[in-house]
């Protein structure tokens, strides 16, 4: 059995929007063109058709975000749903619909991420900031049926939010510091959340995420035997289910990356259980002296 799709009722979900046949790109302008006109049979036919985009973009952040699967799917739907309400759309420009709708999708899910992180501490000033990103990008968006932060585009993100340049990468650095750096910015695979943020200056000012600091393409310039080192004394500073908790999702030392829910298999606990073992303990290795020091090389 999959492990994402492991619970029952996950399952009984992915089995009945499996059903569902996917639609053309004639079917989809069709549907587009009667949206427009106010079909509402036409609207609930283009978002059911969609649903299986929304659970292939939200396996991507699983393992990363540590919210549930169930959650990153509703985020997502949420995004579709806001695609297709909106008039953006425009087939003129050679863009598909399922790549107009998945920025959306991939949109939301990031909010999702940023606004249940209890463990970010993100200053008033930076929120009111990331706002103004939000309402600049969603009138962008509307504009010309793009919101794809490319590095042509932020000047003009940046002018709409009357923020400069650097304040706005800074802002988007701390909205998305839960997303791994190395996961592509869109469901295109093109392009990264590092190379996006890097071109500004320092790559960790805007990298907070745990897991990012302990991916082995950020700190392969590392000596590999100094990196087990500091890892191991990080973690002698936990108790011994904390510290087990950490390797397997993480993957540390060699070890194979396991889900949550497989942790609790393994430990005879729920999946919850597990997510507040982990965010305890990365509450406490966030102030261990060691990561505090790997974070700044």
């Amino acid at each position: 059995m999959n492990k994402i799709d492991g619970d029952e009722t996950i399952g009984r979900y992915l089995r009945a929007i499996g059903s569902i046949p996917l639609l053309t790109q004639e079917e989809t302008l069709e549907l587009v063109a009667r949206i427009k006109k106010g079909d509402k049979e036409a609207k609930e036919k283009l978002i059911r058709s969609n649903l299986k985009l929304v659970v292939h973009i939200a396996k991507k952040y699983v393992s990363r975000s540590g919210l549930a699967f169930e959650d990153l799917i509703q985020a997502g739907n949420y995004g579709l749903l806001k695609a297709v309400g909106r008039k953006g759309f425009n087939s003129k420009k050679g863009c598909r619909f399922s790549s107009y709708a998945g920025q959306a999708i991939e949109n939301t899910i990031a909010r999702a991420i940023f606004d249940c992180s209890k463990t970010v501490r993100v200053p008033d000033y930076i929120q009111t900031r990331i706002q103004k990103i939000f309402r600049a990008e969603n009138c962008l968006w509307q504009k010309n049926g793009s919101q794809t932060y490319f590095p042509d585009l932020i000047s003009e993100v940046s002018k709409d939010a009357g923020l400069t340049k650097r304040e706005t990468k800074n802002a988007l650095g701390y909205c998305y510091k839960f997303i791994s750096l190395q996961q592509p910015r869109w469901s295109d695979g093109n392009d990264t959340f590092e190379e996006f943020i890097d071109e500004g200056g320092n790559l960790t000012k805007f990298s907070n995420n745990f897991e990012s600091r302990f991916n082995p393409e950020i700190y392969r310039r590392l000596n590999q035997e100094e990196l087990k080192k500091i890892f191991d004394d990080a973690l002698k500073i936990l108790p011994p289910k904390e510290k087990l908790v950490v390797r397997s999702h993480f993957g540390l030392n060699g070890q194979q990356k396991r889900t949550l829910a497989e942790i609790g298999k393994k430990l005879g606990v729920s999946r919850e259980y597990v997510r507040q073992i982990k965010e305890k303990a990365l509450k406490k290795l966030r102030k261990c002296p060691q990561i505090r020091y790997l974070a700044k090389q």
